[in-house]
């Protein structure tokens, strides 16, 4: 193995200190592993990788630690910052002139069909020309005049081909049977093939990365490693697999994981065989696709905190939202099914849309007949399933956010839906036109001449609407008569109702009449053909060319189209940049969607979409008020901001310039639409920050703006003074009462010319006088007004904390002094400004006066945040006492997601956890798993911790050795080992709930059974015979009023065996027991069962004098009463095991399997 490497950058150095070095396909070092105590792993990250604030500050590709990164990224606590990342440094390892070095890359070249080969060069290091040290060997590769990727600079060296032949593991099925079975009769060009083979190389190596660092991140908590291979051999059925686990299966095996070479005789379906995902149809865009959509997999589940913690469902739907539609594939159908009718039964958010179109599109062509009917069921039992989901799909006009730029085109979500059914319904019984591959079509039908046989139309002919031909007549004119015709839809049902529009004006010298009227025209099954000529879309749909088209896919058309007016002409490619412009002024998406249309309906917006000729000027600004001069900016000169900030810009102080210019642009923008008074604003103080920022550049480095922009700045800037003075004439003229207007004073004499520009910024929209005087209303210790509350909003803005804008915060001096020493410490700073505005209200309100606790734990901030979040815990959590709350958040505030569960499905264990004292509290966390996944109270637990405690004895050094490899294993051994009595954890608890739940007029009787005395009054010390767990007594009449039996298995009660007694012969077993001993010795002799082996041993039956029953009473104490007495208290008739009431886990609304789960932990934590 060569001992020198290139880093990405070019740069040789010295590996032989490294461990498990890695390299990517050309070559370069990748990650390797610094041999240590704790062996410390590093890779390389490039910008993109980094948190999206982040990424605009320089340098930041590197080889960082991989734990602190994906701390980093993940936000784990305490989350490291971005100076935490500190990169290797190479400086001791760099290699000299005259190093060997050997590169190896992957040879993407012929054999084109043929996975893989590598090609190895070997060189020496040489000195750069002037000899100031090694030479850097990084190349770029250029094509079409610009740098698309790099790679080593091999020096000339020739490659050495080394055979790597993958053909007989997953990676090498894969590659055949998606590309190289057929690559080689592509007509293409070599370079062609070689880009493919590239591409399909990498698709393979990052399946490879998924497989060995996500799948085992999602599969955690399931049985699928144990199952996969069995299934795969057909030893399990594949529907054992929960959905979770099908999901895994069915991508590793499209992945070739699971293929074999068939055998003869012995099929096996998961096999002998898997499905292809590319064809001999598929581009290099295909390949490219799906590349991208790999690498976005591993990066998003890669980066996603607590993954491995998910319950499976939240998994799956994990999953579905964040996999491409090609990836969702290998979905089985029946689960795409049972997600898509979770989805019919509420309002869905806008990603919820796109993940549920996103399924129908992924839904495969075999399945089309079956869906298409599932879409005709009612599954809430009154609209069919394509109305629901049909009305639930927004048609997103306004809706379509840019900054997730997922639709193909940006089409919308009612869109995509429609006309992915239709892809469906191409291939469907319901296309009169499609005819099933090798099916024979006799002549003539009764009904439909050339039609498949099992057309739903053609077996169900009365359902088929043969009036379907619609004549649209944009605009006759015969210039008399002047005619239009046209038709509107609605959904009925599994119906299409259709309205011919009618209007005729006739002219004929004075004489004119107008009509106007509409008529039913016909009702047409969702999927019928309808045709129609003459329709003209002004808006940019796909409309299909085909001849007809089915009656939902027009009914979508018309509708769509009938909006057209409203929408302003909606653009299905529109340049992003405006948009997020927009964000940024608006302050979020929820205004976003209402000044869509601005980009399309102002010169600015269309300017900077690219939509007006270069040398069209625009007039931007009218001064203010009136003012005479009139400033033009070229459409070329916009779009030159807009194309400098789409490239790459190197230098930032120039970047953060061309932003300040957007920012300007999108102002005047509004000004194009009559939103002055912010606009106003924001335009002048961006122009001022814009000047400022170009007389901070270093000398030598031009602006690289346009004099007309410099123009247009200084212009703004100068109309600062005129814009202060007319607020401050505004604010001067409030009708404030009788109070001194101490705003006005403020704003004249106290604020810098910035804050008066913040102020107005600020306040500027607020016409209520109620406001005004609030405001004005502040007051000193001593009860006189003083305006202290703009000293507060001060304090606030100069922070640049968003609470300077409301009257909570500027109002109550106390919340703004408590916000502000938050965020004067750097340490909670950056935490408490994520909170939501509601969230940081009512935190600050809470914990003001706590900052020294959050200083020392600032993690306590996004606990707090974890339980303040979720609606069910809210009213529990903020019903505790202020320190109740800290030590909750301290002490139970990272509980894993499984246990945190336990706690929303109880949220009374908050104020149980709580209000206990620092003992109970700490058994609690020891037993965290019995009290939260088994949903156990404290005295439940505590009632068998003896029981814990002789589990964890005698386990706690041999549960981890060498023969209990598995978690399942150990769980095994517990279940079955005779050391301790596992059904005391039902036992015991169910004693806690009986006694709980007796009445007052009730006692208990615990564990009763048998006792045999000797002639002198002591016990005969012999084994548990009967044993009836518990019995419920009334009192008042002195009779059993409930017999228990606690069972760790549900069920268990009620099974009987020949060899022992079940809970109602025991009962019988007592009531027929003569009391008289000779006669009972023989009773029990003529028994005949196990349990009186031993007490009828010669030795033990002898000394037998008396018979009592014994128990313990509801106190747990030992008692005993005679035979004949406990007899008294039975009932009269014969006892069966329909008279038992079992408790089992299913009382406490746990599983034994979850109770032996608990057991486990709590041995390997202890």
């Amino acid at each position: 193995m060569t001992t020198t490497a290139i880093l990405k950058d070019g740069t040789p150095v010295r590996i032989h200190l490294f461990e498990k070095p890695a390299f990517d396909v050309e070559g370069f070092l990748v990650g390797f592993t610094l041999s240590s105590l704790n062996s410390e792993e590093y890779r390389y990250y490039q910008q993109s990788e980094f948190k999206r604030e982040d990424r605009k500050k320089p340098n930041l590709s590197g080889y960082y630690d991989k734990k602190m990164f994906l701390k980093y990224i993940q936000n784990v606590e305490p989350v490291p910052t971005l100076d935490n990342l500190v990169k290797y440094n190479f400086k001791k390892v760099l290699a000299t002139e005259g190093e060997e070095v050997t590169v190896t890359s992957i040879d993407f070249e012929e054999p084109y069909d043929y996975f893989y080969n590598e090609k190895k060069y070997t060189f020496n290091l040489q000195n750069t020309i002037d000899n100031r040290g090694v030479r850097n060997y990084l190349k770029p590769i250029v094509e079409d005049f610009r740098t698309v990727d790099h790679k080593i600079n091999t020096d000339g060296a020739n490659a050495v081909i080394v055979l790597n032949n993958q053909s007989g593991v997953p990676g090498g099925y894969f590659y055949k049977k998606n590309l190289g079975d057929f690559i080689n009769s592509w007509s293409i060009t070599n370079t062609q093939k070689t880009f493919i083979k590239k591409a399909m190389s990498l698709i393979i190596f990052k399946i490879r990365e998924i497989n060995r660092d996500i799948i085992p991140i999602i599969a955690s908590n399931t049985h699928f490693f144990k199952k996969e291979q069995d299934v795969a051999n057909g030893i399990i059925d594949y529907n054992d697999f929960t959905d979770l686990e099908k999901l895994l299966f069915n991508f590793k095996r499209t992945w070739g994981y699971y293929y074999n070479t068939p055998l003869d005789g012995f099929p096996r379906p998961y096999k002998d065989s898997f499905e292809a995902l590319f064809s001999n149809s598929s581009t290099f865009e295909d390949y490219q696709s799906y590349l991208s959509s790999l690498q976005n997999f591993y990066q998003i589940c890669y980066k996603t905190k607590n993954l491995s913690y998910y319950p499976a469902d939240d998994k799956v739907e994990y999953l579905l939202k964040i996999l491409s539609p090609s990836a969702l594939n290998v979905i089985p159908y029946e689960l795409i099914i049972k997600c898509i009718k979770q989805y019919l039964k509420f309002n869905l958010s806008q990603e919820d849309q796109r993940v549920l179109v996103k399924l129908v599109i992924s839904i495969n062509p075999s399945h089309a007949n079956h869906f298409l009917d599932f879409l005709l069921e009612k599954e809430n039992g009154a609209e069919t399933n394509f109305q629901v989901i049909y009305d639930t799909l927004t048609d997103a006009r306004l809706e379509r956010y840019p900054f997730v730029n997922w639709f193909v085109d940006e089409q919308t979500n009612r869109k995509y839906f429609a006309f992915a059914i239709y892809e469906l319904w191409k291939i469907s019984k319901y296309n009169l036109d499609y005819i099933r591959a090798g099916t024979v079509i006799p002549h003539p039908w009764p009904y439909f001449k050339g039609v498949d046989p099992d057309n739903y139309f053609n077996i169900n002919p009365q359902e088929f609407n043969k009036k379907n031909f619609l004549t649209f007549i944009p605009s006759s004119d015969q210039q008399i008569v002047t005619s239009q015709q046209r038709f509107e839809s609605s959904i009925n049902d599994k119906k299409i109702d259709i309205t011919k529009i009618y209007k005729q004006d006739t002219y004929a010298g004075a004489f004119s009449q107008h009509k106007i009227g509409d008529e039913y025209f016909g009702s047409f099954h969702l999927y019928q053909q309808i045709s129609f000529c003459g329709y003209e879309s002004n808006l940019d749909l796909r409309i299909p060319k085909s001849a007809t088209l089915p009656a939902f896919l027009f009914h979508f058309i018309e509708e769509y189209d009938r909006l057209a007016d409203f929408d302003a002409g909606v653009a299905l490619a529109a340049n992003l940049t405006v948009d997020a412009l927009l964000i940024y002024f608006t302050g979020g998406t929820s205004i976003l969607k209402d000044l869509q249309y601005l980009k399309y309906t102002t010169k600015i917006g269309r300017a900077l979409a690219g939509g007006i000729e270069s040398t069209e000027a625009i007039e931007i600004w009218q001064g203010f008020r009136g003012a005479a001069d009139i400033f033009t900016l070229t459409a070329g000169s916009l779009t030159q901001i807009n194309e400098y900030l789409i490239t790459t810009e190197n230098n930032e102080a120039k970047r953060k310039i061309l932003e300040g210019c957007q920012k300007i642009f999108i102002s005047l923008t509004f000004l194009g639409v009559g939103l002055s008074l912010t606009a106003q604003a924001h335009a002048v103080s961006e122009a001022g920050k814009v000047l400022d920022l170009i007389e901070a550049l270093p000398s030598g480095v031009a602006h690289g703006l346009a004099p007309e922009m410099i123009n247009l700045l200084t212009t703004l800037k100068g109309n600062k003074n005129v814009t202060l003075t007319l607020f401050g004439n505004k604010l001067n003229a409030l009708d404030l009462g009788d109070a001194t207007n101490y705003i006005v004073l403020k704003y004249n004499s106290v604020f810098t010319d910035a804050q008066r520009l913040k102020f107005m910024t600020d306040f500027q929209h607020i016409g209520d006088l109620a406001f005004w005087r609030l405001l004005n209303n502040g007051k000193n210790a001593s009860g006189i007004r003083d305006g202290s509350y703009l000293d507060n909003w001060i304090l606030l803005s100069e922070k640049g904390l968003e609470e300077a804008k409301f009257t909570m915060y500027i109002c109550n001096l106390t919340r703004t002094n408590d916000l502000i020493r938050y965020v004067d410490e750097p340490i909670t700073k950056s935490i408490i400004n994520t909170l939501s505005y509601e969230r940081k209200l009512v935190f600050i309100d809470t914990f003001g006066n706590d900052l020294a606790t959050f200083k020392n734990k600032p993690e306590l901030i996004n606990r707090w945040k974890r339980y303040y979040d979720e609606l069910v815990l809210r009213q529990s959590f903020l019903n505790l006492e202020k320190d109740k709350t800290l030590i909750l958040i301290d002490e139970l505030g990272d509980l894993p997601n499984e246990l945190f569960l336990g706690l929303k499905r109880n949220p009374s264990k908050l104020g149980e956890y709580a209000n206990s004292d620092t003992i109970k509290r700490q058994f609690l966390r020891k037993n965290r798993d019995f009290w939260l996944a088994n949903n156990y109270t404290y005295e439940y637990i505590s009632s068998f911790k003896l029981e814990i405690d002789k589990v964890v004895k005698t386990y706690k050094n041999q549960l981890l050795s060498a023969d209990i490899k598995t978690r399942l294993q150990a769980l095994e051994k517990i279940k079955i080992s005779e050391k301790f009595t596992l059904g005391d954890f039902i036992e015991k608890p169910m004693r806690v709930y009986l006694n709980n739940m007796i009445l007052n007029n009730e006692d208990l009787m615990f564990s009763v059974d048998i006792l045999f005395k000797k002639a002198d009054g002591t016990p005969l010390v012999g084994k548990i015979h009967l044993d009836i767990d518990a019995i419920v007594v009334n009192k008042s009449i002195n009779k059993i009023k409930m017999p228990y039996s606690a069972k760790l298995t549900p069920g268990e009660t009620f099974e009987t065996t020949k060899a022992k007694y079940n809970d109602a012969q025991k009962l019988e077993f007592l009531r027929n027991l003569p009391e008289d001993i000779t006669q009972a010795k023989t009773f029990i002799t003529q028994e005949g069962k196990k349990t009186w082996k031993d007490i009828t041993m010669p030795q033990n039956f002898n000394q037998i004098h008396s018979i009592e029953v014994k128990y313990l009473d509801k106190s747990e104490k030992a008692k005993t009463m005679s035979l004949s007495n406990f007899k008294q208290m039975l009932k009269a008739t014969p006892y069966s095991l329909s008279d038992f009431t079992e408790i089992n886990p299913t009382t406490f609304n746990t599983t034994k399997e979850e109770l032996l789960n608990s057991l486990y932990i709590r041995i390997i934590t202890d």
